[in-house]
């Protein structure tokens, strides 16, 4: 173990206040090199099946455009100072502002979380700890690939002023643009409490996993042995059509499937279907500032689909036709702060071809309860092939604003079609289906007759998300009280 003289190292950092940031800078990036190397070179890091909380995020800040919340598998100390379970690292990823991640010292431990592949961070949300806003001085953010070698990323030379977030975006960072797969909170200059800490970027790859639930077994003999069915992830040609306007089905209105749940797992198992991801947004409605329509179908609840705008319209599509057996929506993160956002009149419609539509779900926001991050899921009277397109509508909300923050469908992901040399007839289209018996207790919904619109426009091709380059590394070492730092990626 490396020992040093904690109050010279407490007091030098402090002299850098009376100084202009911009003009500590460098003293800054070789001051937290030194530290860092003096008892960081120790610390493994330690991740289990514990991910964050339901409710993590909870801030609501903005996220920057092409990104999501970094969700993934905790590292950093179990426990905080006197050995309590309470001030882990748990504390600071369970989006409740009064708990805190609360080291055993300074410099002596940290919290982070593995994202399982390398993402590009784009904003990191901080909430201090309540009573304890001068140990935000310090504060730095790291990444790294291996676990072992930290860089920093941003660090805080003030104190929290106010119990309150704190947003840094991507111009603030001492370095961006490069992937982390682990990312971590970390403070060498104060005791290092915090309450709360989000991280915000974009896969290297520029696809986003589905969130890793932890350990979960199912417990009901309805559940499946796959809880996602991931479709296919790799590009696909978006076509330009707009989304139409339908007419709402003669249905009975759906009810859900007799609770809500914090996961998408959760949902699946309860109608004993399986959720298909890797939907692409084609088109719909306006959205308030970065809460539009495209955020329906990105896996994320912490982005929403928040609008005035009526009717409500999202439009997405599969990379190859899948069947579908039920329907999973989530709530977004203020529902229960902001009552009747959900939709007061609603309809889900597949197609197989982008022309002619079939409902398979209607109903009103008794579908729905005021909560928060919240999954409520159906399942379908009768399974529906050749679904390429899905599209949702509503009328919008009884308090004039409408957000939800997902819809996904249940059933079985398909596979690309064979090349064929001739060219075959045309299809028939899509009828509905409803002598199967429903799957579950509540009423089974009926599927109508499709409604037709306007033919898509000529396809363009999508453009790529992400237009990554390839960091070389390269290497500085710095020599201090004897002992050789390296630092990576610098």
């Amino acid at each position: 173990m490396v020992w040093y003289n904690k109050a010279t190292i407490r007091h030098f950092p402090y002299t850098l206040r009376k100084i202009h940031k911009r003009s500590v800078f460098p003293m800054k990036k070789i001051l937290a090199v030194l530290l860092s190397t003096l008892t960081v070179a120790s610390l493994a890091i330690t991740a289990s099946a514990e991910v964050p909380a339901a409710a993590y995020p909870a801030s609501g800040t903005a996220i920057p455009d092409g990104s999501v919340c970094i969700k993934g598998e905790l590292i950093g100390n179990e426990t905080g100072w006197g050995g309590s379970a309470t001030a882990g690292r748990a504390a600071a990823f369970d989006g409740d502002t009064a708990t805190f991640f609360d080291p055993l010292g300074t410099g002596d431990g940290f919290c982070g979380m593995d994202a399982g592949k390398p993402y590009i961070l784009t904003k990191v949300a901080i909430h201090p700890r309540d009573a304890q806003l001068a140990r935000f001085y310090g504060a730095t953010i790291q990444g790294s690939n291996d676990g072992e070698e930290w860089t920093d990323i941003w660090m805080s030379l003030d104190e929290a002023t106010e119990w309150t977030w704190h947003e840094v975006e991507a111009d603030e960072f001492d370095e961006s643009g490069v992937a982390y797969r682990y990312y971590r909170y970390y403070n060498m200059l104060s005791h290092g409490d915090v309450a709360e800490v989000e991280f915000y970027g974009y896969p290297e790859d520029g696809v986003v996993d589905a969130f890793p639930a932890g350990d979960t077994t199912a417990t009901e003999a309805t559940a499946t042995e796959e809880t996602t069915a991931a479709a296919e992830t790799t590009a696909v040609e978006v076509p330009e059509m707009e989304a139409p306007v339908l007419d709402y089905p003669s249905m009975d209105v759906m009810a859900n499937s007799g609770a809500g749940y914090a996961t998408l797992e959760e949902a699946a198992a309860s109608i004993g279907k399986t959720a298909v991801t890797g939907t692409t947004f084609v088109t719909g409605s306006n959205g308030n500032n970065n809460e539009g329509s495209e955020n329906l179908w990105d896996n994320d609840t912490a982005t929403k689909f928040c609008t005035a705008e009526f009717p409500t319209q999202s439009l997405a599509m599969y990379a190859n036709p899948i069947t579908v057996d039920g329907i999973i929506m989530a709530t977004a993160n203020d529902n229960s702060t902001y009552n009747n956002r959900s939709p007061f009149e609603w309809a889900i419609y597949v197609s197989g071809d982008g022309e002619n539509w079939t409902a398979i779900a209607y109903g009103d926001d008794t579908f729905f309860e005021e909560t928060d991050f919240t999954y409520y899921a159906a399942a379908l009277s009768a399974p529906v092939e050749g679904v390429k397109y899905v599209y949702f509508q509503s009328e919008g909300a009884l308090s004039g604003t409408f957000q939800m923050s997902e819809v996904v469908l249940t059933g079985t992901a398909g596979e690309a079609a064979p090349a064929t040399t001739e060219t075959e007839a045309p299809a028939a289209e899509t009828e509905a289906t409803v002598e199967t018996e429903a799957t579950v207790e509540t009423e089974a919904p009926e599927t109508t007759a499709e409604e037709t619109v306007e033919a898509p426009a000529e396809t363009t091709e999508a453009p790529q998300t992400f237009d990554m380059g390839v960091i070389a590394a390269a290497a500085a070492v710095v020599s201090a009280a004897g002992y050789a730092i390296s630092k990576k990626r610098r």
